[in-house]
């Protein structure tokens, strides 16, 4: 699975990117989980421990898997991600909203295998550049995943995922 959080700040900067995300202010955030305004600052600024509970509620009320909050994204999508800003476009919110997916798909994958439940797909051509070649595998395969996940999610629309 993909390496946890290193502290509340992290967690904390993985909520508000997610809340800019849903277009949420801090306020908005807070009512849709029954907290006050000032605890979802102290939570994003990494000053507020978060319980169970919360976490769930937060990862419900944004839209994201919980493990999106509390352990960073695979190394093979960090590469093409570019920080969300705080008053970001709905393309933006859309692209980050697909990440947080991809994450959690890449998660889950790499549980399975190391799981020994299934193996991942050879998606490579036997002679062609890196085949076979262990260290190209997770690129290869985030790139073989980005390209079911627009098929699924957009059919008949490219260019959802920046290449």
């Amino acid at each position: 699975m993909g390496a946890r959080a290193q502290g509340w700040a992290e967690v904390g900067e993985r909520i508000a990117e997610a809340r800019h995300a849903a277009g949420m202010s801090q306020g908005d955030l807070a009512e849709q989980v029954g907290l006050d305004r000032t605890m979802v600052v102290r939570m994003e600024s990494g000053r507020r421990r978060i319980t169970a509970l919360e976490l769930f509620r937060l990862a419900e009320a944004l839209d994201v898997p919980v493990a999106h909050l509390v352990s960073r994204p695979p190394e093979a999508l960090v590469s093409r991600r570019r920080p969300l800003e705080e008053h970001a476009d709905d393309a933006s919110r859309a692209r980050f909203r697909l990440d947080a997916r991809l994450e959690e798909h890449a998660r889950n994958a790499r549980w399975l295998v190391s799981g020994g439940f299934t193996a991942p797909p050879d998606v490579r051509q036997a002679g062609s550049p890196g085949f076979g070649d262990p260290r190209s595998r997770p690129a290869m395969l985030a790139q073989w995943s980005a390209g079911r996940m627009r098929k699924a999610l957009n059919p008949g629309v490219r260019g959802v995922i920046a290449r």
